[in-house]
């Protein structure tokens, strides 16, 4: 099968699975950088519970991105927020007035979380090893 033809086939099953969806369905977005060529993605993803209670997510779409963009926690993002927001209050889409319309990506700000913590206790750490090897020395003598 052709690959474009294959493309069409799924893009018109996620369609008509999305349209059949008993729950709301919720889009994120991610960027993606390719370390070897600096090359920079975007890709949507499509979030939803079927009908057999089973979570249910699809990438519907994929981007090359020219100028690095990315739509993480950083606080930049908010004018697009602000404007996409706006997009879906014009033409009546939004849910309670866009509260939950921005999550936060949890994952993201523990790591920053756990980064600073550790390098908090670096200098700790590194003592109490020292002090272990000390003690370790002590015991050979």
């Amino acid at each position: 099968m052709d690959i474009l033809m294959y493309y069409a086939k799924e893009r018109d099953h996620i369609k008509e699975e999305l349209a059949k969806a008993p729950s709301l369905i919720c889009l994120a977005s991610d960027s993606l950088n390719s370390e070897h060529t600096n090359d920079e993605y975007i890709y949507i993803t499509v979030h939803w519970v079927d009908k057999h209670w089973k979570l249910q997510k699809r990438i519907i779409r994929f981007r090359a991105l020219s100028p690095p963009i990315t739509l993480g926690n950083a606080s930049y993002n908010n004018v697009m927020v602000s404007f996409l927001k706006y997009c879906f209050r014009v033409n009546r889409a939004l849910l309670c007035d866009g509260v939950c319309f921005q999550v936060r990506c949890c994952e993201h700000i523990l790591n920053l979380i756990v980064k600073v913590c550790l390098e908090l206790v670096d200098d700790v750490v590194g003592k109490i090893l020292n002090e272990i090897k000390y003690i370790k020395k002590l015991r050979i003598c």
